[in-house]
């Protein structure tokens, strides 16, 4: 469940332990601004898509996994308000990848 600005959660089907993880704070991010919040619910549906088809499947998904796409996919959104447009803001991997090293 995307939550906005207070970052997303995971329910796992099953009933299992939620996973939570808050969103990245825009303020944190001195070369960052917001300039237009189109597309980043969508960026973050494809991020967080992506970085599950990533694992090694079938099997079941840890929690420490969905907590890592979770962050991948927040960083994504949070790289897409940061610019202009729908199709033009959403990052690159390599983008993503970079600021998730800088943590």
């Amino acid at each position: 469940m995307k939550e906005g600005d207070k970052g997303a959660t995971f329910y796992r089907q099953d009933g299992g332990e939620e996973v939570h993880v808050d969103a990245f704070n825009l303020q944190d991010y001195s070369d960052l601004s917001l300039v237009d919040t189109t597309g980043a619910g969508d960026t973050f549906t494809g991020a967080f898509a992506a970085s599950l088809s990533l694992l090694d499947q079938p099997r079941s998904v840890s929690n420490e996994e969905i907590r890592k796409s979770i962050s991948f996919a927040n960083m994504a959104g949070l790289l897409c308000i940061s610019k202009f447009g729908a199709g033009p803001s959403i990052p690159r991997l390599e983008e993503v990848e970079k600021r998730l090293r800088e943590l």
